[in-house]
């Protein structure tokens, strides 16, 4: 299935390090510079969240439902983009993504 989808870019270091970190979980997109396998913790987000890793054409490869405050994940496959959402938020591996 193929989604259109809205939310804050974090287009830089600085946002990108921040993330939802104090913030209520919402949709968050992240940009990376190259296909890479990519660490992420939700240290200070004071609610549990999903987390969707997309290749370059913004296909899920990859999810972690539910992920609780104050851990860390490691993607297994390199992806182009990370999606973070509430946990009412929800998609599929081979979902596209739109934004």
């Amino acid at each position: 299935m193929k989604y259109k989808i809205t939310g804050k870019f974090c287009n830089n270091f600085i946002s990108q390090t921040l993330g939802l970190m104090f913030r209520t979980p919402q949709v968050m997109i992240f940009p990376l510079p190259i296909s890479m396998k990519i660490q992420i913790h939700t240290w200070f987000v004071f609610g549990a969240i999903n987390v969707y890793f997309l290749d370059k054409n913004k296909r899920i490869l990859e999810m972690v439902k539910n992920l609780k405050p104050f851990r860390f994940y490691t993607s297994s496959k390199e992806c182009r983009w990370i999606v973070e959402t509430p946990t009412n938020v929800s998609f599929k591996v081979g979902d596209v993504l739109e934004f």
